[in-house]
């Protein structure tokens, strides 16, 4: 076994204390004083060698700790952005020699804000840290991974050209869109991916803007994955804000000129085919833009102070037709969006009172939809909430049932009326290999033993229709039924849809 320099030195050190004691003339007290100080000069020199290699064991360790801090990402401990970019940079002088291929992919996770609004940043860091060991465990050898930044990730596909970059895209979507587990509540999130493959003399930058081009692509057109193409336009980041920007400004604007309209979804019967009411769906009449889908704008409102503005804008809207409509003999119970910001607002029962008085309409006739992905945040305080609003007399929906982070140990317990089940499992129920229909089946028994009805949305053809109806579904809701349509329209489709009974009279309704 090695020994340090300084411990194979102590033996001769003493060796030489002993020495110097026995050849010392004089009083045996000086004998003595001569030994102490030599000993304590060993011992201080073995406590200081001691303490320096501490010391430098100290700094080397520091050292590594911050060399690899440097180099890696805090939280998923991925390669940094810059250890990510001088890999980058050196595949890409293969790609301008013509000795090589390269493809970029950046990926944006669609949903993560919520995850962190509504579980903490804690858990949205847990999300960030499986993300990059799926993105990880997808890869090859000689590929490499990075997050650029918040939710957004960057992976280098070494050697790949587009076809190939296409089919690890592939891959990746469907790792990353399994539920991610944050300790007993279960968490579903897609991805927005942008590729792009690079061309000789394309350096580190293009090839980044370029993926960074394409992914918002995706996102905006929510094509899942794009591919970025010179010949095809597509707007730039910058672009994009831009528009974002403006938009917002032109939003606020709109709110005080009154160009947000309403457009309403027929609700029928599964059985009969009789008209129940109808959804009431948002839309900007942009003086330049024309009709915007609310898909450009909603999301901007609910992450805004313009929450409430808007919110009271619809309900003002909706209940006023509700009340021309019941002057001409018509009576439709209007259901209206609530947004997850609104929820929140200690002012909305308050404010659904003033404007249920102002049209003179009896609450009955105002349903208030809720989305499942509300109920997880504060779900005591929303709650307390939907009592209080519920208290008006008016009825409350849970939208897009199947798709949030609900528990069904606590359904039993919210002050619903209605339960909306999502498109998603509606689409697939045809499916010979889907299992949708016992998805929808168990909801559909679960809310019956509630005590609630069961409104079926994204229905679009017959034959989905009339499976709903065997199940057991209540009310239907979708483009096989009719589209949104303006309000002037809505009362001749539903006096002409109310003639006859039946599904055979949606058909012909529509």
């Amino acid at each position: 076994m090695s020994r340090s320099p300084m411990l194979r030195w102590l033996p001769i050190l003493a060796l030489q204390c002993v020495v110097l004691v026995l050849v010392t003339s004089g009083p045996v007290e000086a004998m003595v004083t001569s030994a102490l100080a030599v000993s304590a000069t060993c011992l201080y020199a073995f406590v200081s060698w001691r303490a320096q290699k501490r010391l430098r064991d100290a700094e080397a360790g520091l050292t590594a700790e911050l060399v690899h801090r440097a180099s890696h990402d805090p939280i998923t401990e991925l390669p940094s952005r810059v250890v990510f970019t001088e890999r980058l940079e050196q595949e890409l002088r293969t790609v301008t020699t013509g000795t090589g291929a390269l493809t970029l992919l950046e990926l944006d996770l669609d949903g993560f804000k919520e995850v962190n609004d509504m579980f903490g940043h804690s858990c949205g860091d847990l999300v960030l840290l499986e993300v990059g060991r799926r993105v990880t465990s997808t890869l090859g050898s000689a590929d490499l991974a990075t997050r650029l930044g918040g939710d957004q990730f960057a992976v280098l596909l070494s050697g790949a050209d587009a076809d190939n970059a296409e089919a690890t895209a592939v891959l990746l979507a469907e790792q990353l869109a399994e539920p991610y587990d944050l300790g007993g509540a279960s968490v579903d999130l897609e991805v927005s991916i942008g590729l792009a493959t690079a061309g000789p003399g394309d350096d580190a930058t293009t090839v980044m803007r370029n993926a960074d081009t394409a992914m918002y692509h995706a996102k905006e057109q929510r094509l899942g994955r794009a591919h970025y193409d010179e010949a095809q336009p597509m707007a730039t980041v910058e672009s994009l804000a831009g528009t974002r920007l403006s938009l917002l400004g032109d939003l606020r604007r709109a709110l005080q000129d009154h160009e947000i309209v309403l457009y309403f979804q027929p609700k029928v019967d599964a059985v009969s085919g009789h008209v129940v009411g109808a959804e009431a769906l948002a839309r900007w009449q942009h003086p330049e833009r024309g009709l915007l889908q609310p898909g450009t704008f909603i999301e901007m409102v609910d992450r805004t102070n313009l929450s409430r503005q808007f919110t009271n804008e619809v309900l003002d809207l909706a209940l006023a037709q509700v009340s021309r409509w019941a002057a001409d003999g018509l009576e439709i119970p209007v259901a209206v969006n609530l947004s997850r910001r609104s929820l929140f607002d200690p002012s909305l029962p308050a404010s659904v009172a003033r404007a249920l008085v102002k049209h003179g309409v009896p609450p009955r006739l105002l349903c208030l939809e809720i989305t499942e992905t509300t109920m997880v945040s504060e779900p005591e305080n929303v709650v307390q909430l939907l009592h209080q609003l519920r208290a008006l007399g008016v009825t409350v929906s849970l939208d897009d049932f199947g798709t949030g982070y609900s528990s069904l140990s606590y359904l039993k317990d919210l002050p619903i009326d209605e339960l909306k089940i999502d498109r998603s499992f509606v689409q697939h129920l045809t499916d010979a290999s889907s299992r949708a229909s016992i998805l929808v089946s168990a909801a559909v028994d679960l809310a019956h033993n509630l005590g609630l009805s069961v409104v079926a949305e994204g229905v679009e053809d017959a034959e989905t229709l009339e499976q709903l109806a065997e199940l057991g579904c209540d009310v239907i809701q979708g483009y096989h039924v009719a589209r949104p349509m303006p309000a002037d329209q809505f009362a001749p489709w539903a006096g002409h849809a109310g003639s006859s009974a039946g599904p055979a009279a949606i058909e012909s309704a529509g």
